[in-house]
């Protein structure tokens, strides 16, 4: 495999890494709000709820892009990613 064939794999697995670190920022950053909101709840059950937050949406994130792949998305005008392969 070349170059290019290895950067086409990469590209999108570095974007999909770089999607679930930003999710999992942004809901720690909702942590204070949750905590507000939760006060029963002690910080370790909430951890568990931002872990299982951010497994869930990490693991979806592919089978999500299958489908995309697959049925187009709404806003699909033709255009392609620069780094995504041909059908």
């Amino acid at each position: 495999m070349n170059s290019t064939g290895r950067l086409s794999l990469r590209l999108p697995a570095l974007a999909a890494v770089f999607m679930v670190s930003l999710d999992a920022t942004v809901v720690v950053a909702a942590f204070p709000a949750l905590r507000g909101n939760f006060a029963a709840a002690t910080p370790a059950e909430l951890s568990w709820v931002l872990n299982g937050y951010t497994i869930v949406y990490a693991a979806l994130l592919v089978p999500a892009g299958q489908l995309a792949k697959q049925h187009g998305t709404p806003l699909d005008c033709g255009a392609r990613w620069p780094w995504a392969a041909p059908d």
